[in-house]
């Protein structure tokens, strides 16, 4: 059977490993600042019944009034800790806690000073560690109603719930008590303290679980930010800025990718490379903000005339290039035609000018690499430009 010392001497021990536990989690990437109050909590809450455990080693007014403080302080930071947890934190909030630790610290000690008021400060204190307890399940009872939380906090809920009841029995045994003169603190109130202490095992264990499950939710979202900065930042550096059509980096890895794709299955692919005729005279009449407009509205008309899956990309400058996915050279002489009847049709609205592009073809033949595939359509555009240009 537990004697008094037996339970004296359990409660530290229970209480030390459960801090040790707590601060190696604190230390291992998990110091939040809500898990700060929470991990310094229960070292005050191992000193508190490591004060209790030296009675008769200490003074006895020390020890239980020392005892009695910290635990007052351990509640208040646990239900700080928590309060953080729920997005709950306020100036006010915390100067309340302190306040209250503050009175129930000089009631303690007025009682503690006589003798004949120890059962009566006893009574107080147990009674006060009801109100915390009661104010921590209404924080996480309201957070459970509202439907706010992304956590699990039923066994939160169902420790502070046993915790109170287990307090209302000491509060009953310590009446009980000194009402008859029955030692009835010594075995039941006692033995009560002992499953207080093992609700706060519990009790940590739902705190932690949260954390990890906040802190395995924190990890699932950071990698889903860091793959859409991947990705953003993927898209930019294969982007043209002024136009938003692909650069030359995405269509060099586009080439290559053909390149490989006919040589493996004989998929055929061409290519259009498209030069705006006197641009630089455009420049130089209307100025750089109109030369840029021009290319933007090229590039869109360049894109309103092409398939889906072809890619329309900036070869540099004022000239463009469209490489026609599984297409001979015919189906590359049909987008040209409609390349030359779309500006036909189309003028450039804002100064009224007709953009004139000359325009080279090339497919893919066995022989050739990607530069004789390219130099086909670049000397053939230039013929064109020869052929455009005023007499």
């Amino acid at each position: 059977m537990l004697d008094a010392r037996t339970l004296l001497t359990v409660f530290p021990i229970l209480s030390f490993f459960v801090m040790i536990f707590i601060l190696l989690m604190y230390f291992n990437n998990n110091n939040t600042r809500s898990f700060s109050y929470f991990a310094l909590s229960y070292v005050l809450n191992f000193l508190s019944i490591l004060m209790i455990s030296m009675i008769g080693i200490l003074p006895q007014i020390f020890s239980v009034i020392t005892a009695d403080i910290l635990f007052v302080i351990h509640v208040s930071l646990l239900t700080i800790s928590i309060e953080i947890l729920n997005d709950r934190e306020r100036v006010t909030a915390n100067f309340m806690h302190i306040m209250f630790i503050v009175i129930m610290t000089a009631i303690l000690l007025i009682f503690t000073y006589g003798s004949s008021n120890y059962e009566l400060r006893n009574i107080l204190f147990t009674a006060s560690s009801i109100i915390q307890y009661s104010i921590i399940i209404y924080i996480v009872y309201t957070r459970i109603k509202g439907m706010e939380n992304k956590y699990n906090y039923s066994p939160m809920l169902i420790s502070m719930s046993l915790t109170v009841i287990l307090f209302v029995l000491r509060l009953a045994g310590l009446i009980s008590s000194s009402s008859s003169g029955f030692l009835f603190e010594a075995d039941f109130v006692l033995f009560v303290a002992l499953l207080i202490v093992l609700v706060n095992l519990f009790i940590a264990y739902s705190y932690l679980h949260i954390i990890s499950t906040d802190k395995s939710d924190e990890l699932k979202r950071l990698h889903l930010l860091n793959v859409s900065q991947l990705e953003r930042v993927k898209k930019i550096s294969e982007t043209d800025k002024l136009t938003g059509l692909s650069n030359r980096h995405l269509i060099d890895k586009i080439l290559n990718e053909e390149l490989n794709e006919y040589r493996n299955s004989g998929r055929p692919f061409s290519l259009v490379l498209l030069d705006i005729n006197n641009f630089k005279k455009i420049n130089d009449k209307y100025g750089h903000l109109t030369g840029d407009k021009v290319i933007q509205f090229v590039a869109n008309s360049l894109t309103s005339v092409t398939r889906n899956y072809d890619l329309v990309g900036r070869w540099g400058g004022d000239e463009f290039i469209v490489i026609l996915k599984n297409s001979t050279l015919k189906v590359a002489n049909k987008v040209k035609e409609n390349i030359n009847t779309y500006f036909i049709e189309n003028v450039f609205s804002e100064e009224n000018l007709t953009i004139n592009c000359s325009i080279g073809l090339s497919e893919i033949k066995p022989e050739m690499n990607l530069d004789d595939f390219i130099k086909v359509a670049d000397s053939l555009m230039y013929i064109d430009k020869t052929k455009k240009k005023p007499n």
